[in-house]
């Protein structure tokens, strides 16, 4: 899956040098060499750091990057994502115009595909808003009505201040 959207970063944000992608890779070794070897033919067209996770579990590296991210705006992203530049412009716009805002995202949709690739189900995923005038108010509508906000854009410290208390917490750490 890293091949494909590598490839799709390549082309779809090509000489954005603004944007950083920062693949951080826990595969095996032999995967993780094949990822390499895709990441350095992309490196001409992309703006992007391999950084080597092997041996860490998810929580600890995804701290471990976070803190070695230089940019206040940061998202997460799966390597099965495909990101929207001008969305994502949107997003980070949105955060340098609204400081009382943590996060931001755009609508995010999830499709199927059959044996042949076509597309069969498009659907959006629920993303609730929660846009209301306080930080407060906000706060108590994320806890009344759940929704994920794990791949948003977000402000770097702020994301990192709060994984590291629901990491500390030991949930899912098997």
């Amino acid at each position: 899956l890293l091949n494909r959207t590598i490839s799709y970063f390549s082309k779809h944000f090509k000489n954005s040098e603004d944007i950083l992608f920062c693949i951080v890779d826990s595969s095996d070794s032999d995967i993780f060499y094949l990822n390499k070897e895709k990441i350095k033919t992309s490196e001409k067209n992309i703006n992007i750091v391999h950084e080597d996770f092997r041996g860490f579990n998810v929580f600890d590296k995804t701290l471990e990057s976070l803190k070695k991210i230089k940019t206040s705006l940061v998202m997460i992203s799966g390597d099965d994502d495909f990101i929207i530049k001008d969305s994502l412009n949107k997003c980070c716009a949105f955060l340098d115009s609204n400081k009382d805002f943590s996060h931001s995202s755009g609508k995010i949709v999830t499709f199927q595909t059959n044996a042949r690739g076509k597309i069969f189900n498009i659907k959006e995923y629920l993303q609730i808003s929660n846009e209301h005038e306080t930080p407060k108010e906000r706060l108590l509508d994320h806890y009344k009505n759940y929704n994920n906000n794990y791949y948003n854009v977000h402000r770097k410290d702020l994301l990192i201040e709060n994984l590291k208390i629901t990491f500390s917490l030991n949930i899912g750490r098997g």
